[in-house]
């Protein structure tokens, strides 16, 4: 099985087609009208559903996924970049999903 991505609402929803269109499983949250809602919003339903979290957001993640780790929570991953291009965004993810598989995500918070 391979990892599964939510795009964060700070992230181009151009950038779900791409990761879409190199053949990963992507959506972002304004796909699936979650856009507004708050961030443990988010991450709580990617974690529900099976998805690694993609954001830009890294200060607010890192903080979630300590209080994830703390509780004891689940979640699927996160992944925090910083602004790149799309090609390097995609460049840096091909290299990611090729060497992790989704048991190596589970609870992991990966830099770009």
């Amino acid at each position: 099985m391979s990892i599964k991505f939510l795009l964060d609402e700070d992230t181009q929803l151009a950038l779900a087609q791409a990761f879409r269109q190199r053949g990963f499983e992507a959506v972002h949250v304004s796909e699936l009208q979650r856009k507004g809602l708050s961030d443990p919003e988010q991450l709580d339903f990617a974690a529900q559903n099976g998805y690694c979290f993609f954001t830009f957001n890294k200060r607010d993640f890192v903080i979630l996924h300590t209080e994830y780790t703390v509780l004891n929570k689940t979640h699927h991953g996160i992944i925090a970049s910083p602004h790149l291009s799309i090609s390097d965004i995609l460049r840096c993810l091909g290299v990611l999903v090729t060497t992790l598989s989704v048991h190596d995500m589970k609870n992991e918070l990966r830099f770009l």
